[in-house]
């Protein structure tokens, strides 16, 4: 046995696997495998892999012939595992090189059978624009998983990604917790299943992976499985849940918290897929589960907007937030491009529907750009004002009803 095992899904990430690969043969730890699935990759994956399977003899290769997918081909590390702890590393991202060894003596130190730590995110498209998981929230001392799942939902800094958790492998078979297979949105019941098992577990406020943010990557890929997927994890939870007799009043809360979270998302994702709306003001269910039903957002264009916008060359969407999901649903619906996305300040993500968010003063467009404000109405007119400040005077405010 090793202290660690690193287990590394790879499927079509020739661009970036050699840093993955470099960040992992290069980690302090004296004692560590790196077990690498080849998910039917077809681009020169395989290849690199075997360069440095070659060169370095605690690099294990399997070969999965066809494509089975993230779950499929960390659960296939997880049965090979010879590691004390697993640590899940995506061939896209990367580990910094004392990440093993610090999570492996704070593991050791803490006697954890899951050990939660942060990541930094890496605009793909911003080379070495590098920024922190904004978690200031320190959590010391030693809890059982669903205190700690608990203490999470009360401070909104969940740690679902599988690659946030350092994990005790004898933990994970003694259990039988493996990733649900054929799904996105996996790590969402993963994350569950071990904080319900775990009787000892610890937060490490500590960042210690690179997590590349791009808009080719999986679950960009297969969003529109995405409503489906979310409804086989709350399920999966659910029964689990029904079965389990140990949980406190307060636990069921926060059980219950987190399954209404996946549920409003699910929902939300349900109007894309079948396009069309829930009336708000009833109740929904999940077993015996009720919760309340959400608002959603119906977008109207009048004519002359309609006019516009067919008429126009270069759309620019201002805005990056729910708002701005629901029209971009409705441009695309009417087949309408956006060739840009702007907000006011530096807090929205950094990709919108895979274009990447730029503020207002770093745009450079002509002045027959048709801006698409796309906010909460009571921003419309200070956006209106940096734009016609700006020398930008053509723009929409579509009509936003909720029902």
């Amino acid at each position: 046995m090793c202290k660690v095992s690193i287990i590394v899904p790879v499927y079509n990430v020739e661009k970036y696997l050699r840093e993955c690969m470099d960040s992992l043969v290069m980690q302090t730890i004296d004692d560590f495998e790196v077990i690498c699935i080849n998910d039917g990759s077809e681009d020169n994956s395989y290849r690199i892999l075997t360069e440095y399977g070659e060169k370095y003899k605690n690099i294990k290769i399997i070969v999965h012939e066809e494509n089975k997918g993230l779950s499929a081909a960390r659960n296939t590390g997880i049965r090979n595992a010879a590691g004390e702890y697993l640590l899940f590393v995506d061939a896209d991202d990367y580990i910094l090189p004392e990440t093993c060894e610090t999570l492996y003596e704070q593991a050791r130190k803490t006697e954890s059978e899951v050990l939660f730590y942060n990541l930094s995110f890496l605009n793909d498209y911003e080379s070495g624009c590098i920024r922190e998981a904004s978690i200031n929230k320190t959590y010391d001392g030693v809890f059982t998983g669903i205190e700690l799942f608990g203490k999470y939902q009360t401070d909104k800094c969940l740690k679902v990604e599988s690659v946030r958790q350092f994990i005790k492998n004898s933990f994970l078979k003694d259990n039988q917790i493996f990733f649900h297979e054929g799904i996105i949105h996996e790590d969402m019941l993963f994350y569950f299943m071990i904080c319900a098992k775990a009787k000892r577990v610890a937060d490490l406020n500590q960042s210690l992976y690179v997590y590349r943010q791009r808009p080719d990557s999986i679950s960009w890929a297969q969003q529109g499985k995405s409503a489906e997927c979310w409804m086989i994890c709350m399920k999966y939870i659910y029964a689990y849940w029904l079965l389990e007799c140990e949980f406190s009043v307060q636990e069921d809360m926060y059980i219950k918290k987190y399954l209404e979270t996946m549920y409003r998302t699910y929902l939300y994702q349900k109007v894309y897929s079948e396009k069309k709306h829930n009336s708000n003001g009833r109740k929904e269910y999940v077993g015996n589960i009720e919760f309340d039903g959400i608002d959603y957002r119906k977008v109207n264009f009048d004519n002359e907007d309609v006019i516009k916008l067919k008429n126009a060359r270069n759309i620019i969407l201002y805005g990056a937030g729910m708002v701005a999901a629901d029209v971009a649903n409705e441009l695309s619906q009417q087949r309408v491009s956006i060739c840009g996305v702007v907000v006011s300040g530096d807090t929205h993500p950094k990709f919108f529907n895979g274009i990447r968010v730029q503020q207002l003063f770093e745009l450079n467009v002509g002045d027959d750009a048709l801006f698409v404000i796309a906010t909460d109405e009571k921003h419309h007119n200070s956006i209106i004002n940096n734009l016609v400040h700006k020398g930008y005077r053509d723009y929409i405010c579509p009509k936003i009803v909720l029902e």
